[in-house]
């Protein structure tokens, strides 16, 4: 009975979404959600109509396994580098995620130019931490958080997420030179804090050395353009947000609440004790002996030669190689022509213009 149910749901949400396509005339679609059941049903709806999906990196792909389970039902994926597409590929692999029919390395498209009246803006933040003595601006890119006590979800504790804040705003409190950017994951989390971190945030915000935003949807790559540190956390994985501030090649650490050192081996080879940390004051440590530019012999948060496995591109056009693939299959598609051809004609072209090795193709079958 359950089994019935749930088809009859799946047959008339397929139902709708091919009438709503059909009747818009909707050659391609992109999801914001990387996974739903309505995804699910809207991808079959479009490959009936000759249709073609497409997702562009969002989160950073994870090597755990199981985790996201079919998140990206689609045709297909903008990776930022061969890093990611290759986590994409172990989670086909692994029949964690359904066949992608092309995955296309494009370079991470949240890293851009930054309009006029944002850099106007951005700059009165900075001028304003160098009047008040600064020398050094660290961002704080935060994560989820919970005391963890229930099955549903694992995020990072709460406690472990207070000491971190409480460590940073004291480097303000206590050194004239710093300050100090919060960039919150999302406000209802920050404010869940504050109780806990109020005495410390008014204290540094007396310095005139703290920012905090506020304004959802900010791009952290933004803050990180008058950011000399950026500091993250990881919440599973390694943190996109980071790493999209990494690709401005602005110094960056990661403290690894997680523990990825299992999962993540490459990472750590190289990146142990320089861009990735499991122990706190260790991290602090080498944040403060950075302020005062003592370690710099050390690379440390440098991501140096290793960022192009992340974004090989680093030249803010991610758009353009997307825009450029798009036009083509919308092209191709008004042209009536199968819609497996279409993609095999777009990906030729997008390999000729770009390099062949920035496109994976069927690395597994359906």
């Amino acid at each position: 009975k359950w089994i019935l149910m749930e088809s009859y749901n799946l047959i008339r949400e397929i139902n709708y979404w091919y009438s709503f396509f059909q009747y818009f005339d909707i050659k391609i679609h992109s999801d914001f959600n990387e996974h739903a059941i309505d995804t699910i049903a809207k991808q079959i709806a479009l490959d009936r109509l000759n249709g073609v999906s497409f997702i562009a990196q969002r989160s950073y792909p994870e090597s755990v396994k199981g985790k996201f389970y079919c998140y990206y039902p689609t045709d297909i994926f903008f990776s930022w580098g061969g890093d990611a597409t290759q986590k994409i590929n172990e989670m086909i692999l692994n029949h964690n995620n359904p066949s992608i029919n092309s995955i296309l390395v494009s370079g991470c498209q949240w890293v851009n130019q930054i309009s006029n009246n944002r850099s106007v803006y951005l700059e009165k933040i900075k001028k304003k931490f160098l009047t008040n003595g600064a020398k050094t601006i660290i961002m704080f890119l935060d994560s989820n958080h919970d005391l963890n006590t229930n099955w549903k979800d694992q995020v990072v504790d709460t406690k472990i997420l207070e000491k971190i804040y409480i460590s940073l705003l004291k480097m303000v409190i206590d050194n004239e030179e710093i300050a100090l950017i919060i960039k919150p994951k999302k406000m209802e989390f920050f404010d869940s804090l504050y109780n806990n971190i109020c005495t410390y945030l008014n204290e540094a915000d007396k310095k005139g050395r703290l920012h905090i935003t506020e304004v959802a949807g900010e791009k952290p790559s933004d803050y990180a353009s008058i950011s000399d540190l950026v500091v993250g956390i990881t919440c599973g994985g390694l943190p996109a947000s980071v790493i999209e501030c990494a690709i401005l090649n602005k110094p960056a650490v990661i403290y690894d609440y997680s523990d990825l050192s299992s999962v993540e081996k490459d990472f750590y080879s190289w990146g142990y004790q320089k861009v990735i940390f499991n122990n706190i004051e260790s991290m602090m440590s080498e944040i403060k002996l950075f302020s005062k530019n003592e370690n710099k012999y050390n690379d440390f948060g440098e991501w140096g030669d290793y960022l192009v496995d992340f974004d090989p591109f680093q030249d803010h056009m991610s758009h353009s190689r997307i825009g450029f693939y798009l036009q083509l299959l919308l092209k191709f598609l008004n042209s009536g022509i199968e819609k497996k051809v279409v993609l095999k004609m777009a990906n030729e072209a997008y390999s000729k213009k770009y390099g062949k090795e920035f496109i994976t193709t069927n690395s597994v079958k359906k």
